[in-house]
């Protein structure tokens, strides 16, 4: 039986904000399989200022439009286990965004990685959409 639900429908690629980090309407890949979303980072380095660790990281690339040449600093954030394609496990920094996603405001974490080499810079997993979202494989809202 089909349980009706008042969750948003989205498209395996959405345009998104990530509003903590001044990023609007960035084409984001929408994956299931992920648990976790991730963001192309750079210069990823943790820090000492005024006698507590900070983390600091550029975000994109300078061929991406939404490149700034910013620093960004957190000081919440934290160190994840991951498991790559292969069964090796790698560290990575995770840092809590604020997401709008077709029209909806939500909270989510994003981890820190190279993705310039892959097609998109950000990609959105499950455990931030699983409350509000439906995901239509066929849709492209970009």
């Amino acid at each position: 039986m089909l349980k009706i639900t008042k969750k948003t429908i989205i498209g395996r690629l959405e345009n998104i904000n990530i509003t903590n980090l001044g990023l609007d309407g960035i084409v984001a890949k929408i994956d299931t399989g992920a648990y976790r979303g991730s963001i192309h980072s750079t210069n990823i380095r943790e820090e000492e200022e005024n006698g507590k660790k900070v983390l600091k990281f550029q975000i994109l690339d300078e061929q991406h439009p939404e490149y700034a040449n910013k620093v960004h600093t957190f000081e919440d954030y934290k160190i994840c286990r991951f498991r790559g394609t292969k069964v090796d496990y790698h560290k990575r920094y995770v840092i809590p965004v604020s997401l709008e996603i077709a029209g909806k405001k939500i909270e989510g974490e994003l981890s820190l990685t190279d993705r310039k080499d892959l097609r998109y810079s950000v990609l959105l997993g499950r455990r931030a959409l699983k409350k509000d979202f439906l995901i239509d494989v066929d849709q492209k809202n970009i």
